[in-house]
């Protein structure tokens, strides 16, 4: 049996500390884990269960409570999140074929890409996932004004996103994209590829436009 007296995570944005003091018990070639309570700027997840360390036993790990955006970070660069969002989380399986399922409820959260003037605001929605795909449930929220909703799934393997296949859909848009154009529009859009190639199809209706700079279509 151990004890660690404190834990802590240092996340790109933030830390994350364990409440109270993570308490671990090793049988029989079993790690098994106490009630650890991670706590940080909005984020409080209960992590409970065990997993086989020197055997092919199973695996037993399960995660719930409230987890902070801002870890996206750790997944990618590119995307920054904010705000809050429910997690559910369960691991099952082997070591050598872990089995994941689990959920992440959006409440009101925030996405932004790198480098693009609008962020997406008021996240509500449902993501659920496995270890090998993501599915996005009644995902709505705005986007430079107007209202956005977002449906459609992906794949990944190794830590990698291995295909998508993503339709948005927007309504009254005020784009200030790319620089020096400003914009009022519709938009109905399939995203889809995989590592290699990726298209885009659909239809954007323009109501407005205004060029305050020289533009090259080209």
């Amino acid at each position: 049996e151990a004890v660690v007296p404190d834990l802590q995570v240092l996340l790109p944005d933030f830390p994350v500390r364990a409440r109270e003091p993570v308490r671990l018990t090793f049988a029989d070639g079993r790690l098994d884990l106490a009630d650890l309570h991670l706590a940080g700027e909005g984020t409080d997840l209960a992590v409970t269960g065990g997993v086989d360390v020197l055997g092919e036993g199973p695996l037993s790990l399960t995660a719930r409570g409230q987890a902070d955006l801002r870890a996206l970070s750790l997944v990618t660069r590119r995307l920054r999140g904010a705000g809050a969002a429910r997690l559910a989380v369960d691991v099952s399986g082997t070591r050598a074929a872990p089995r994941l399922v689990g959920r992440l409820d959006l409440e009101g959260a925030g996405l932004r890409v790198r480098r693009f003037p609008h962020g997406v605001e008021g996240l509500r929605g449902r993501v659920r996932f496995t270890e090998r795909a993501a599915e996005l449930e009644e995902v709505s929220g705005t986007l430079a004004g107007g209202r956005l909703t977002i449906e459609g799934q992906a794949a990944y393997s190794g830590g990698r996103l291995t295909s998508y296949d993503v339709r948005p859909t927007g309504r009254g848009l005020a784009l200030r994209y790319p620089e020096g154009v400003r914009s009022l529009l519709d938009a109905q859009l399939r995203l889809f590829g995989d590592a290699e190639k990726q298209w885009i199809t659909g239809t954007v209706d323009v109501h407005q436009a205004l060029y305050t700079k020289s533009y090259d279509v080209a």
